[in-house]
């Protein structure tokens, strides 16, 4: 395992880039395609049988019948299904996802004021290790990513706009209808996004790997948490790089994320955390290690209430 040396760690929240363990560097030529805030179109034609028997003027019984055969669309289910998905989570979010893109005094602004630092750490980290250059304005041209929990699109958007071609999926269908609207705005993020609702285990059994796996604030609201890290695992390519991030459980943590984001500034709706399913630095390294990954960098951040900056 390798850590990169004089890292240090912050109590706030750890930020995890792994590499699949034992496989080898993609060259670019090849299809190579953390840090939590206290928060188509189908034209079809009818059968000509069925023009015909409607000229010759059918009964009511056959008209009923021909119509009875025309298959209905089914609703889109509210989450997704899968073993690591939390329906108790998932409702908690879904009940404030029009509020993904408030960045002023919703819910997730918090997650927006942390989006440049932590995009900062996302950029350095995967350009190390595939060997791109940092000064290009799309150093991720060629990469595909997938954002496990994805929510409204926060990261996917910033993601695509550095050249990456991103799939960010969700357990929760509003918040994709959310991401899906937003991407509508900007032409070249509506080209470069797929969004869809899906579990990551959902993925992992339609075979799909990519360049660059991301969850970021979403493994501290899933069920089987390290069966949650093997299917991040799985689907990244091998020689690919994993992103996590996540709250610290730390007595910090709790006031902070809990009691002052919670019960105290309302940033975000009670019940939000539950500080015993944060997960501590050495916790993320064994459930990594466990998944066949390798840790690379281990980092963190801090909020400051006094500067409100990270």
């Amino acid at each position: 395992m390798f850590v990169r040396a004089g890292r240090k760690l912050v109590d706030e929240c750890s930020k995890v880039c792994c590499r699949v363990q034992g496989l080898k560097r993609l060259n670019r030529s090849e299809s190579i395609a953390s840090n939590f805030p206290l928060n188509g179109l189908n034209v079809c034609h009818a059968p000509r049988a069925f023009s015909t028997a409607l000229k010759v003027g059918p009964t009511k019984t056959e008209t009923a019948e021909a119509f009875a055969s025309i298959p209905t669309q089914q609703p889109e289910p509210e989450f997704a299904s899968g073993t690591t998905v939390n329906l108790k989570e998932a409702k908690k979010f879904q009940e404030v996802a029009d509020l993904w893109w408030d960045t002023e005094r919703g819910p997730f602004a918090a997650l927006h004021s942390m989006s440049p630092i932590r995009c900062q750490f996302i950029r350095s980290s995967v350009c190390a290790h595939f060997g791109l250059r940092t000064d290009q304005l799309e150093p991720f041209s060629g990469l595909t990513m997938l954002d496990v929990g994805c929510g409204g699109g926060l990261l996917c958007e910033p993601l695509a706009r550095m050249g990456a071609e991103v799939t960010g999926v969700d357990a929760v269908a509003h918040s994709i209808q959310v991401a899906s609207a937003h991407a509508q705005r900007d032409p070249v993020i509506s080209r470069r996004v797929t969004y869809r609702t899906a579990a990551a285990e959902t993925l992992v059994e339609e075979g799909v790997q990519f360049d660059v796996v991301l969850s970021l604030e979403v493994i501290e609201h899933v069920d089987d948490v390290e069966g949650f890290v093997a299917s991040l695992a799985a689907l990244t390519k091998p020689g690919g790089a994993v992103v996590l991030s996540t709250l610290n459980r730390t007595p910090t943590s709790y006031a902070l994320a809990v009691l002052a984001a919670e019960e105290l500034l309302r940033w975000v709706p009670r019940g939000t955390h539950e500080w015993g399913k944060f997960v501590m630095p050495e916790e993320m390294a064994m459930l990594t290690h466990r998944a066949g990954l390798e840790m690379q960098t281990l980092t963190g951040m801090v909020y400051n209430p006094i500067t409100t900056r990270w």
